[in-house]
């Protein structure tokens, strides 16, 4: 770049910096009006971080992160000048254990002395799942519209088995795992449910159940048995739904709003929720910092960051390194990892434990579990000082599986030939083109397998303070709701992340009153960072080279299953968990 273009360019940040000063300004200059209600439209994809880069923000789209929603309530709830808060609940992507974090800074709210109301369009129909209906229940008051409908009808999961269609396109899912109840390869390996999995996916629905019926019911004033004979009659239309008292009223949004209207005398004044909390940004900031770090998505080696097919990774590089940071920043009083991942990679896993425990030893560390903190999200997890997690986080699925997908069979079908010169008795192993012998699976693979399984239950052994032999009998590879979990010595506390702060502040002696600095990491780079360094961060061309699944036939199995639950990575034993495909939305 020329001297002359290199002027120009500082010019452009000089200007660019005193643009955002003003800015600055002029919102930190804004206040918020007395008897302020404060509006919200809650919908799309609400999860626990967001990719600033360009590339990031065109594949994810409109993100809501859990986070903002937990601030809006907290920040409101505190601010005397704000008496409500009105909430139109359209279509959204939202675990259960997420919903249970936002119903409770709702009732937290309500429990202020303010008032909550929501508008449902409906809760039904094209809207599947009783998400929507499970969060509206939290609320002060429903309104649902004359054509609307609540879709109240139990839970349920429908798992697909691969192995037929796998077995007409002539591909061989090679795979094992360590635990009666590892469940994560049976769509590959299966064409149904095995006695184990039935079992340990039954149990999960029941809990999910149990919890949404006792949490329904408690806000709508209603007894376990009324709501099972309730679910059992739903779904519900308008006119049914308000006679049996799911439902406060039926209007049109305008009718809504007039009501809210009546609420505050006729004198409605309302801010968007976004613009509510960048007036109320940088308030309420106390002296002592906790770093929140985040540990989101499939585990794997590498960086961070969201990828078109795989969603969300979790890189054992990014966390480790935000551990690291936070354990030497003498001004970070504790740590919360945050953890929501159905498990990864198992060296990338036993990276970022390797941190949590050098951490530990230096200040307290604290796990909060989102909607699931399973196999090598647990494994992340289970050496924390305390863990916390909702009573529908799905957890635990301490167990290994390992496999390839051998491909043979589809090449010969069209025509493929592979020409193959090898030098090393197990050169070959890791092939595509064979199954692995007798003598591979027990002098290679299952030396791998037991290797980690071992290794997983001395951490969660010495992590929660039990026995090798007490762990592996709750173990093999189960996954569990963490309301047993609780139970079983493997969560410490039920929760969501406010519960996790208040126990950090107590293990670092932190007055319970005071407010802290969250420090968040990893940092996210901003839109001017991504577009510098555009080429190395662009993580689907890592993937692409770690996935087992070949290129040449990935597009067929991503077309029959979610990537996400496909990318098992090349040359190692994966912690994965199958969390039975049991969402909240």
């Amino acid at each position: 770049m020329t001297r002359r273009g290199r002027g120009c360019l500082f010019a452009l940040f000089g200007l660019g910096a005193v643009i955002t000063v003003v800015v600055l300004a002029m919102t930190l200059s804004k206040g918020v009006e007395r008897r302020t209600v404060v509006e919200l439209n809650l919908s799309g994809t609400i999860q626990e971080e967001r990719d600033e880069s360009l590339r990031g923000r065109f594949l994810q789209g409109d993100v809501t992160l859990i986070s903002e929603l937990r601030a809006l309530f907290d920040k409101a709830r505190r601010d005397d000048r704000v008496v409500g808060v009105m909430v139109n609940i359209k279509p959204f992507s939202m675990g259960f254990a997420k919903m249970q974090e936002l119903r409770e800074a709702i009732r937290a709210f309500r429990a202020s002395g303010k008032w909550a109301i929501c508008f449902l369009e409906t809760a039904g129909e094209f809207t599947p799942g009783n998400g929507p209906y499970y969060l509206a229940s939290a609320f002060d008051e429903i309104t649902l519209s004359p054509a609307g409908s609540v879709n109240l009808s139990g839970i349920a999961t429908e798992t697909p088995f691969l192995r037929g269609t796998l077995d007409k396109l002539g591909i061989y899912p090679d795979f094992d795992a360590i635990g009666k109840y590892k469940n994560a390869k049976n769509i590959y390996t299966d064409k149904e449910f095995t006695d184990a999995h039935r079992e340990a996916t039954a149990t999960l629905i029941d809990d999910l159940f149990t919890g949404m019926i006792e949490d329904i019911g408690a806000s709508r004033k209603k007894s376990a048995e009324e709501m099972v004979a309730l679910v059992d009659r739903g779904p519900f239309v308008a006119d049914e739904a308000k006679k049996e008292g799911l439902i406060d009223r039926i209007g049109y949004l305008d009718e809504f709003r007039d009501a809210a209207e009546k609420r505050v005398d006729g004198h409605l004044t309302t801010l968007n929720w976004r613009e509510y909390l960048k007036r109320r940004s940088g308030l309420g900031v106390g002296s002592s910092t906790i770093a929140v770090i985040h540990g989101t998505g499939l585990v794997a080696r590498g960086r961070s960051g969201y990828d078109a097919e795989a969603g969300w990774i979790m890189g054992s590089d990014s966390v480790a390194e935000a551990i690291r940071d936070a354990r030497k920043d003498k001004s970070v009083k504790a740590i919360i990892l945050r953890v929501d991942s159905p498990g990864g990679s198992a060296v990338a896993s036993d990276v970022i434990w390797r941190e949590t425990q050098l951490a530990k030893k230096e200040k307290p560390f604290v796990v909060s579990m989102s909607d699931v903190a399973a196999s090598g999200g647990y494994y992340v997890a289970c050496g924390a000082d305390r863990i916390v997690a909702e009573p529908n986080t799905i957890t635990a699925s301490i167990g290994v599986v390992y496999g390839k997908f051998v491909m043979k069979g589809l090449y010969d079908w069209v025509g493929l030939s592979f020409g193959t010169l090898s030098k090393g008795k197990n050169a070959g192993f890791w092939s595509e083109l064979n199954r692995w012998s007798p003598e591979e699976k027990d002098q290679i693979y299952w030396k791998f397998m037991h290797q980690i399984y071992d290794q997983f239950l001395a951490h969660v052994a010495d992590g929660r303070h039990m026995t090798r032999e007490a762990v592996d009998k709750i173990a093999q590879g189960r996954v569990w709701s963490a309301r047993r979990a609780k139970d079983l010595g493997l969560v410490d506390d039920l929760g969501g992340f406010e519960k996790a702060v208040k126990v950090a502040k107590d293990l670092a002696k932190i007055p319970a009153d005071e407010d802290v600095r969250f420090e968040v990491l990893p940092e996210k780079p901003g839109l001017w960072d991504s577009i510098w360094n555009a080429d190395s961060s662009d993580e689907s061309a890592r993937l692409d080279s770690s996935l087992t699944l070949p290129r040449t036939a990935r597009g067929v199995l991503t077309a029959l299953r979610p990537a996400a639950q496909a990318a098992l990575l090349a040359g190692e034993p994966m912690l994965i968990a199958d969390p039975a495909g049991v969402t909240g939305d």
